[in-house]
């Protein structure tokens, strides 16, 4: 009996031990157990069975407008078509070079040289340094039976002959033909910045493109 008596303290210890010890897991435990699925770690959340059926229907209502239009796909794609088409049409019209008008008249604006006449001028240095030693003769071709060149302009067979004024752009090969050289239209504001006021008028830029030499002819 005094055994049993001696033991009863310890054994009490023990037990007080032990459930000091077990109290934290338990709480733990319970807690674990408590809490929703969707915050256990990854480990802990079961394995979702992967399945191929659709997701099912929205069951909510949603507020609209009550009106519907009905939708016609073979309406879409013929609209498609056209408008492919069109767009086509446009692209093909747009790439095509726009052909000039041979039957039409070219005039520069200047007027005819009516003295002959012999002026120098000063070039500056940005327009002179294109033209260094150039020979240029600005001639009026609207009349093909008086169509003549100078002799010094026969004379020289790199000068450039540049048209002020032609009847018609069909004439162009002719004029090349009877001047024996090819020929380039030349615009008002060309003329006028190499000091051309009138046609016809042969022009002599220095080898230093630093002067104009112009002899206008009547």
């Amino acid at each position: 009996m005094a055994s049993d008596t001696r033991r009863t303290p310890r054994l009490r210890r023990a037990l007080g031990e032990l459930s000091s010890l077990a109290l934290p897991g338990l709480i733990a435990a319970g807690l674990l157990f408590a809490l929703p699925a969707d915050t256990r770690s990854q480990g802990e959340r079961p394995a979702r069975k992967e399945s191929s059926d659709p997701p099912p229907l929205c069951g909510e209502w949603h507020r609209g407008t009550g009106e519907t239009t009905p939708l016609d796909l073979g309406e879409i794609k013929r609209a498609y078509a056209g408008l492919k088409t069109r767009l086509s049409q446009d692209l093909a019209r747009e790439s095509r070079p726009a052909l000039p008008d041979l039957d039409r008249p070219y005039e520069a604006g200047l007027p005819a040289c009516r003295d002959d006449r012999v002026r120098t001028e000063p070039l500056s240095q940005a327009r002179g340094a294109r033209f260094r030693g150039s020979r240029l003769y600005f001639l009026q071709a609207t009349d093909l039976g008086r169509l003549s060149i100078p002799p010094e302009v026969e004379r020289t067979p790199g000068a450039e002959v540049l048209l002020l004024g032609v009847k018609s752009l069909r004439d162009l090969p002719e004029i090349a033909r009877r001047v024996g050289r090819p020929v380039s239209l030349a615009s008002a504001e060309f003329a006028r910045a190499l000091g051309v006021r009138c046609a016809n008028t042969w022009v002599r830029i220095s080898e230093k493109g630093d002067t104009l030499e112009l002899h206008e002819m009547r």
